[in-house]
C-alpha cells in the first residue's frame, strides 16, 4: 500500500468502478459479469448525507444503491431491490467512517458504516479492516481498534429515532 493513499485524498474513481460493477451484476446488465470492463459513472464516492431515498418509476433496475463509501481499503456499498423502495419508507441514510491505523488516526485500518430507517426500524451495516497477526499483541490491538471503532462511529442525528452509534441499532 503507498503512503499517499493511506495520507492523501481518496480517489473516488475507485469506488465509483466497483459500484459500476456491482450494480450492473445484481441488474444482469452483463451475460458474465467477470468478464466486464469497469466503466466510469456520475455516481459519487463521497455521499455523506441521504434522506428519504423513494423508489423511481421511470427506471426498471432491479436494485439500487442507497448509499457507499471507500476509505483507503475498507469499501462498503448497500443496495436495496426497487420494491423495497417503492414499498417502504428509506430514511436517514448516513454514512460514517472511522481511521484508526498508523497512530490511530490513519485511514489504512478502521471501518465505514451505513446506517438508515426502514419504516422506523434502524438498520447498520459495517465494514471494517482490523490489524492482522498472530504474534503476541496482535489480539489486543484488534480489540482496541474495534473499541475505537464503536467509540467514535457517529452518525448525524437527523430525527430523535435515529439511532447516533452503532450499538444503537436494532
Amino acid at each position: 500500500m503507498k503512503t499517499s493513499t493511506v495520507i492523501g485524498a481518496e480517489d473516488p474513481s475507485v469506488a465509483t468502478n466497483w459500484n459500476n460493477l456491482i450494480g450492473k451484476t445484481l441488474n444482469n446488465k452483463f451475460e458474465f459479469p467477470w468478464l466486464a470492463p469497469m466503466l466510469n459513472s456520475s455516481l459519487s464516492s463521497n455521499q455523506e448525507n441521504y434522506q428519504n431515498i423513494g423508489g423511481n418509476g421511470t427506471n426498471k433496475t432491479k436494485y439500487k444503491m442507497v448509499a457507499g463509501k471507500k476509505m483507503v481499503g475498507v469499501f462498503i456499498s448497500v443496495w436495496l431491490k426497487e420494491q423495497v423502495l417503492e414499498k417502504y419508507c428509506v430514511s436517514n441514510v448516513r454514512v460514517c467512517s472511522v481511521a484508526c491505523g498508523v497512530m490511530g488516526y490513519l485511514g489504512n485500518k478502521g471501518c465505514v458504516g451505513v446506517s438508515m430507517l426502514i419504516e422506523g426500524t434502524s438498520f447498520c451495516f459495517v465494514v471494517a479492516h482490523l490489524a492482522s497477526g498472530e504474534k503476541k499483541g496482535d489480539e489486543g490491538r484488534r480489540n482496541h481498534q474495534v473499541e475505537e471503532i464503536f467509540r467514535r462511529t457517529s452518525f448525524p442525528r437527523t430525527t430523535k429515532h435515529h439511532p447516533l452509534t452503532i450499538l444503537g441499532h436494532e
